[in-house]
């Protein structure tokens, strides 16, 4: 019987006796459930070891590669979930081609959760449109484009619980913003944070150009700068079924780039000054990856509004 070396985050372990000596065609799954490591050969659980559960990094790239006398492959597929034994022994038994494709239900359209109007103008608090979320503290109501806005300065910076948790799966957050203490330097932060308080899903926006939260990381994809006072929209979308990350500006596509699905639901949102005060408009959180002709649109129908501004 011939061994395997199981890689597991930088280390690896030779695992003796499992693998046929023959010219067979055989089936070869492994996997982490939980704190688990598991082999199967042709449908049989082989081996187990216990082994840390968090990875250090997200798993980026694969690598193939012969250390000895060349190995024939065929029908390699990496699975965004654990298979069950059932599976594993299903998979050996009818000699299918592999599909590590979850079988979804139909991508739905996007639609509205929480919209915050900014239109009430009095008080310290802005209910949404559609939910009655309190979105508090408010320090101060501006004029914009649509009516009334709101100004985010320390130490007024807005957060709410969503009542209507937000799932990992196709999300789209929208808004309309400008910067008010031009030419001075704006910045801010719109975030949607999981249970535990980690900063998942928003956007920075500002003189610095249009910025991303996403899973716990921050970065500005493009090195563009925004050097104006004008009201700005800017649109972070994330689509599960293409595995995609897309950022419009000003209802065009800004930057796109691959991204595995959200670690966790989303359950609240805050709004955060880190530089001079911005101001804020129009504030959408939708369940649903909203497209590129439905952006375009959202923002030509406001362009009246911007010119009669």
């Amino acid at each position: 019987m011939g061994s395997v070396q199981f890689w597991h985050y930088g280390q690896y372990y030779i695992i003796l006796d499992v693998l046929p000596q023959d010219a067979n065609w055989h089936l070869l799954v492994a996997s982490q459930e939980n704190n688990q490591l598991k082999l199967y050969v042709d449908g049989q659980l082989k081996w187990t070891m216990a082994a840390d559960y968090n990875p250090p990094r997200m798993i980026t790239r694969l690598d193939l590669a012969d250390e000895n006398w060349p190995i024939d492959r065929d029908e390699l597929a990496i699975w965004q979930r654990v298979l069950s034994p059932a599976e594993v022994r299903r998979l050996q038994q009818l000699s299918l081609p592999l599909s590590p494709r979850l079988n979804r239900p139909e991508q739905l359209a996007p639609v509205a959760v929480y919209y915050w109007a900014f239109d009430d103008g009095d008080g310290d608090i802005a209910y949404d449109n559609l939910q009655r979320a309190a979105l508090s503290p408010i320090g101060r109501w501006v004029y914009s484009p649509f009516n009334l806005g709101v100004r985010i300065g320390h130490p007024n910076d807005p957060q709410t619980t969503l009542s209507s948790i937000i799932n990992n799966q196709d999300v789209s957050l929208s808004l309309w913003w400008h910067s008010s203490s031009y030419p001075n330097e704006s910045r801010g932060g719109i975030v949607l944070r999981d249970l535990n308080g980690q900063a998942l899903f928003g956007m920075v926006v500002g003189t610095w150009g249009a910025g991303i939260y996403y899973n716990g990381g921050r970065w500005y994809p493009v090195d563009s700068r925004i050097e104006d006072a004008k009201w700005h929209q800017t649109v972070l979308v994330y689509d599960s079924y293409a595995y995609r990350l897309s950022l419009y500006l000003d209802g065009r596509l800004y930057w796109q780039g691959e991204a595995l699905w959200l670690n966790n639901p989303l359950t609240s949102l805050t709004i955060e000054q880190e530089n001079w005060p911005f101001e804020l408009d129009e504030l959408t959180i939708w369940q649903g990856a909203l497209n590129a002709v439905q952006v375009e649109t959202m923002y030509e129908l406001a362009r009246p509004n911007l010119e009669e501004f």
